[in-house]
């Protein structure tokens, strides 16, 4: 049969002590959520808008006062049937018209930091290489600015930039926390 003497042996030594041969369950790494909590996150996403798991994370988190990460809100989302969307490939045409942008602005020299929301937004132009001082007076002049006009509260925003070093340098994530505002990771 194939099956060596040892393997026969624990069969039916587990067969004489259960009753049975099928695996018996494991116990596992014990579940961080309850079904409590996962049916809430489930319930915090708005139909009809796509949610990140990264969103979802955050508004867990803030809701809740509990620490997950967001690989287990991913989790979480497939087990309920949530399915990452998929952006869709760039036809031929979109890659013409990007080719067609490209070559028009290649030599465009102006930097230009931009702030909008379903209310209100902002467009700096920016003529200096900034430090993270420098950005962090665009944020004071102009990001807090477009918030007070929208009259955001602090748990509805979620403010992105990408990983440029003045983004995620010491004393800008420091001004960031200092003036409550939750940056999209």
């Amino acid at each position: 049969m194939g099956i060596s003497p040892s393997t026969v042996s624990k069969i039916v030594k587990k067969f004489k002590e259960t009753g049975k041969v099928n695996n018996l369950p494991r116990s596992g790494y014990p579940k961080i959520v309850s079904s409590d909590k996962e049916k809430l996150i489930c319930e915090m996403i708005i139909p009809g808008q796509c949610e990140t798991a990264v969103n979802m994370h955050a508004k867990f988190c803030r809701k809740t006062n509990k620490e997950m990460s967001v690989e287990t809100i991913r989790n979480i989302l497939r087990r309920n049937g949530y399915v990452p969307r998929v952006s869709p490939a760039l036809t031929d045409q979109h890659k013409i018209e990007r080719l067609k942008f490209a070559t028009k602005y290649k030599d465009w020299t102006h930097m230009v930091w931009g702030c909008m929301t379903s209310e209100d937004g902002h467009i700096e132009l920016v003529e200096r290489t900034l430090n993270s001082a420098g950005y962090i007076n665009i944020l004071k002049d102009c990001l807090l600015d477009v918030l007070e006009s929208c009259e955001y509260d602090e748990d509805e925003m979620i403010f992105q930039h990408d990983n440029a070093r003045i983004h995620t340098s010491i004393a800008t994530k420091a001004w960031l926390k200092d003036n409550n505002i939750t940056v999209l990771e």
